[in-house]
This record gives structure tokens, sequence and C-alpha cells, in this order.
């Protein structure tokens, strides 16, 4: 899941799930967080499987959320 994976808690800037990486949490990109609707399309893309069509945008169906 999107709250278990580095790449999620790097945009968010804090630990989101269960998992343990080494290593600082920071947030990324840190001169220009990301706006909310940024992070939800990185969330999407994650729990769809991260999926990538030819266009070069996410593939995403569905919402899911995560809660800061």
């Amino acid at each position: 899941s999107a709250k278990n994976s580095r790449l999620i808690w790097q945009l968010f800037g804090k630990k989101l799930g269960e998992m343990s990486y080494p290593g600082k949490v920071s947030q990324m990109p840190p001169d220009r967080p990301l706006s909310q609707d940024e992070k939800q399309r990185f969330i999407e893309w994650i729990d769809l499987g991260a999926a990538w069509n030819i266009q070069g945008e996410p593939s995403s169906t569905s919402k899911r959320t995560i809660k800061e």
C-alpha cells in the first residue's frame, strides 16, 4: 500500500505506515512541497500497481487517500 512506500513518506515528509526504512524521512521536494492533489496522484498510482501508460501519465481509475 502507498502508506508503506518510502516515496510517499518523502512526499509527505513523515512516516505514514508500519514499515521501517533506514535513514531520515525528509519533505520532498524541499523547496516547494507538492499540493495535496499532486500527492494524491502518487498515492493512487502506487496503490494501483504503479502502472504507466504510453502517454507518460500514471494510469488511475479510482481514488484512495492517506490521512496525514
